[in-house]
């Protein structure tokens, strides 16, 4: 466990999760976030944890302003103390708060985080690396055209698919031209295989690259999204990537992030490919300028291999100490060998409702799905295609990259009664 007593950290997080990255208990560790009843169960009385309790779910900045949070930071925020605030996702009005206020913030500038993972301006930050890319152009809505092939199409902004869309016939073109004609689109030849992340800190002058994984993408009962990232398998790559695809891949990880160096990034970034099924070739498909979002679960299974006997950091510790500036003690991160995530997303009827599992169908259901070692973390969103639930365990789930083994199948079940109300046993 490190040790953060010389260079106190503040986690400012609209969801707690993103935070549980290092235990909890760690000296110099701080937590903000919302209050939930479940979030309060986990967090306890300790005070070095904020929850704060509103009408509304406040997002990272509307915490960052709330006169309690701005006591709390203050009050901490002493010279010997050494404070830095991190925050998952950084933006331009976050760096201003922080500013104004006199905080540390130890984010990458966020006008660099735009560039990188924004479509349009990625294509042309990535220069001579662009030729991992899928075959691409970078035309107006207008220019769009049918060549009788389907093919993608990328907005600047998206996140995690949600900005993605699969061109099939002349009518998507005509559609999609005349809704938008003077928006600036990535076009790309749409390329059909087994998408592929990890995790990776720039850190001073070195790279560490993490362990890939399956980056598990819409699948049903999770999404009705086709592009839809859903979860994460750290089991399945083991078997399905050879060893001259996991050189490729990390050539382009390592030279990545060696660019990302360069231009003063530091700190955790992803990269997401595909291996495509005909030919074994891998193309970049998205640069995750952030904490990843499969980070934090990374770093349970890392601290499960090195009670085991493993060396090195978990992801999240290498990515705070980077943030920090601290000597990483070592040169690597602890591989993983085993274990997956899944995320529910809010189903179209349940969006923007109160509608909840009743309480005795949760307690019997979560109960049943302790038995086969899965644990879950509620959200507390009510947006379409929000996090609703999400679903670890220390067990791959995928049989192949896009079909559920037997624990899969299991999961998926028990999202399925529980989105009904219905009682779910773990043998049925």
């Amino acid at each position: 466990m490190i040790d953060l007593s010389r260079n106190n950290l503040v986690y400012v997080t609209r969801d707690l999760e993103r935070a549980l990255g290092i235990p909890v208990n760690t000296k110099g560790y701080y937590i903000i976030s919302n209050y939930s009843p479940f979030v309060k169960r986990v967090t306890g009385t300790r005070k070095n944890v904020l929850l704060i309790k509103e009408k509304k779910i406040l997002d990272t900045r509307e915490l960052l302003v709330h006169p309690k949070v701005v006591k709390y930071i203050n009050k901490l925020n002493k010279p010997k103390n050494n404070l830095g605030l991190v925050v998952f996702k950084n933006t331009i009005a976050i760096e201003k708060t922080c500013q104004t206020n006199g905080w540390r913030l130890v984010n990458p500038p966020a006008a660099l985080a735009g560039t990188v993972e924004e479509k349009i301006s990625q294509a042309k930050w990535l220069g001579e690396l662009a030729k991992y890319l899928p075959p691409h152009k970078i035309i107006l809505g207008k220019d769009l055209k049918w060549s009788g092939t389907p093919f993608v199409v990328q907005f600047n902004r998206a996140h995690t698919g949600n900005g993605t869309l699969l061109i099939t016939s002349s009518t998507d073109v005509i559609a999609l031209s005349r809704q938008l004609p003077a928006r600036e689109l990535r076009v790309t030849e749409y390329i059909t295989g087994t998408m592929i992340t990890n995790n990776n800190v720039v850190a001073g002058k070195r790279i560490l690259s993490s362990t890939p994984y399956l980056q598990i993408t819409g699948l049903s009962p999770y999404t009705t999204r086709q592009f839809a990232t859903i979860g994460n398998d750290w089991t399945i790559t083991r078997r399905i990537l050879s060893a001259r695809e996991k050189r490729e891949y990390e050539e382009m990880v390592l030279r990545i992030g060696e660019q990302l160096r360069q231009a003063g990034w530091v700190g955790l970034y992803g990269v997401d490919a595909i291996r495509e099924t005909k030919t074994g070739k891998i193309y970049l498909i998205e640069i995750n300028a952030r904490q990843p979002a499969g980070a934090v679960y990374e770093s349970a299974l890392q601290q499960r291999e090195q009670k085991a006997g493993a060396t090195g950091l978990t992801t999240i510790e290498a990515h705070y100490l980077a943030l920090l500036g601290v000597i990483l003690p070592g040169g690597k991160i602890t591989r993983v060998t085993n274990g997956a995530q899944v995320v529910q997303k809010v189903p179209a009827k349940y969006a923007n409702t109160n509608t909840n599992t009743k309480p005795a169908i949760w307690k019997h259901n979560t109960a049943q799905l302790k038995k086969l070692g899965v644990t879950v973390w509620p959200y507390i969103n009510r947006e379409e295609e929000a996090d609703l639930w999400r679903l670890q365990t220390k067990e791959g789930i995928m049989a192949t990259p896009d079909t559920f083994n037997a624990l899969g199948k299991k999961i998926a079940a028990w999202c399925l009664a529980t989105l009904a109300n219905t009682k779910w046993n773990v043998k049925q």
